[in-house]
């Protein structure tokens, strides 16, 4: 309610000069191009990874196994971020991708399998 309230006095204050106020992120848009998206995100991830290799180098145990799945997935999804800033969309679209979305699937079953078998610790 508020938004349009503020949407209608801003387009009554800027209606006499012909400018049409869509919203920042609209404009945003416009000006990044979905391949500086692909590289701001593969970036993105990547640093992400350098984080992650740092906790699965310091962390022990199960936690551990999750941080290193995490840490693969991360790189393969910067990576296919990356390839498709290149335009090498085979290899980033055929092979990355996929491979990206199999590993998060691995990460997530081996999440549920250690926190069941921490509940069937706790139940004894």
């Amino acid at each position: 309610m508020t938004n349009a309230i503020i949407k209608i006095r801003f387009t009554l204050r800027t209606s006499h000069i012909g400018y049409d106020y869509k919203g920042f992120s609209s404009y945003i848009i416009k000006l990044i191009d979905e391949s500086y998206l692909h590289l701001i995100s593969g970036l993105s991830f990547f640093s992400g990874s350098v984080v992650l290799s740092y906790f699965s180098i310091k962390s022990t145990g199960r936690i551990r196994l999750l941080a290193i799945i995490f840490l693969v997935f991360t790189i393969f999804h910067s990576l296919y971020h990356v390839t498709s800033y290149f335009g090498q969309e085979l290899l980033s679209e055929g092979l990355l991708e996929p491979l990206s979305v199999i590993i998060l699937i691995l990460f997530g079953l081996s999440y549920l399998i250690i926190k069941s078998r921490q509940e069937v610790k706790t139940l004894e």
